[in-house]
């Protein structure tokens, strides 16, 4: 259990075997460290360790599982700015939600760049709402990043990173028969 910027004591009882006694208390101030803020996200990892979703092209699609947690942040109730950036395709925020400042960047719409801030449940329930819209003439890999800072909650800018590779594909089509259905031939022979 982190006791960070409280008093915490410790008491001393000191007793002689002839009955005298003494009592102290010293009392100890742990002075806080700055945490910096971690993101965490349940995906699917690629050979390199990257988190990775599969879109198909021209369909947009919910990033699922991201949570961020800044205990600095979330103890003394601060704001938190997210900076959520896409290189080939657009993230979206859908829905109604607890933004408290828009950067840049607005709800339900797609951009390259979305900044914007919020307290650490806010920003978990925005995660919820994230869409990545591959732009319509890409095929390949992207890269969505999400940056967080704390802002100076503590003194100290903490700042943290997570890439997710966005593989963004045609859409699977069931292979399809073309020819008859039925073709005669002699043992032997040859089609």
């Amino acid at each position: 259990n982190s006791i960070n910027g409280r008093l915490a004591s410790i008491s001393i009882d000191v007793k002689e075997t002839t009955g005298l006694s003494s009592r102290d208390k010293v009392n100890i101030y742990v002075k806080p460290l700055p945490d910096k803020p971690v993101i965490e996200m349940d995906s699917k990892v690629d050979e390199d360790g990257n988190n990775f979703v599969v879109v198909e092209k021209n369909k947009s699609t919910k990033i699922w599982g991201i949570r961020v947690n800044d205990a600095d942040s979330k103890h003394h109730n601060h704001l938190l700015q997210t900076n959520l950036s896409a290189t080939e395709g657009y993230v979206c925020i859908i829905g109604r939600n607890p933004v408290r400042q828009w950067i840049s960047g607005y709800r339900n719409k797609c951009l390259r760049n979305i900044v914007f801030q919020s307290s650490v449940d806010a920003t978990n329930k925005i995660f919820q709402e994230l869409v990545y819209k591959p732009d319509q003439q890409f095929l390949g890999d992207d890269n969505v990043t999400i940056h967080i800072s704390d802002l100076s909650n503590e003194g100290h800018d903490d700042e943290e990173t997570l890439k997710i590779r966005i593989r963004v594909h045609l859409e699977r089509a069931d292979p399809k028969l073309v020819g008859p259905d039925v073709i005669q031939m002699k043992e032997d022979e040859t089609a």
